[in-house]
């Protein structure tokens, strides 16, 4: 969580102080262009210095910003028993990221490309698979290096003189069960609300059919 504030430095905070000392020798030469240029009314001239500004700024990295939030979901799901409160800690982090990148959009890196997609394509697939397989990690961590699972059933454990867990005699087995048990509900659960929720919402829904029908009207 505290990465986000080295991320907002290098991101913003870095360039922007960059910038600032590059540009502030040439400042005063730009300032006096566009004053002349104002005097001749000469607005292609104009446009031409903001196109030259906008080709000085850094591209836009859109697979950074991707990987650093499916990094942080892995993080939040994957290990999700091991810290249950980073995901509340993860909204302010995320709030405080959205405002830097919209800086960094309008004031950082020059306008982005606008291309009309469907979806976010293979992060789509990465993410599903992040979530899912969470559901197995998180009972692992339950299970076996954790003594959550022993505060619910301390008879299929013991602990030594040095303070570790270890199974019981013959309870092993039944440690594992109720792993993969835990596992399969997990999964079910899933499954169940994929099934219900669909994937648009029925407000769009009722809107694309709309659409639809007066268009076959005219």
């Amino acid at each position: 969580m505290v990465d986000t504030f080295r991320r907002i430095f290098v991101e913003c905070v870095l360039p922007l102080a960059m910038k600032y000392i590059e540009g502030r020798g040439n400042q005063s030469a730009l300032e006096t262009k566009k004053k002349q240029d104002k005097t001749e009314a000469d607005q292609s001239s104009m446009n031409h210095i903001e196109i030259m500004i906008e080709l000085e700024k850094d591209h836009y990295e859109i697979f950074d910003d991707y990987l650093e939030m499916v990094i942080q979901l892995g993080y939040l799901t994957l290990f999700a028993s091991a810290f249950p409160l980073a995901s509340f800690v993860a909204i302010g982090a995320n709030m405080i990221e959205f405002r830097s990148d919209i800086f960094k959009l309008t004031t950082i890196c020059r306008k982005p490309r606008v291309l009309k997609t469907e979806n976010i394509g293979t992060w789509n697939l990465l993410i599903s698979c992040i979530i899912w397989l969470s559901a197995l990690t998180n009972c692992f961590l339950f299970g076996y290096s954790s003594k959550q699972m022993m505060e619910f059933f301390p008879s299929f454990y013991v602990v030594d003189v040095e303070g570790e867990q270890h199974f019981a005699s013959n309870k092993g087995g039944f440690v594992v069960l109720l792993v993969f048990l835990i596992e399969r509900i997990l999964l079910f659960v899933g499954m169940a609300i994929c099934a219900c929720i669909g994937e648009i919402p029925e407000d769009v829904t009722l809107k694309l059919d709309k659409l639809a029908f007066l268009k076959r009207e005219r």
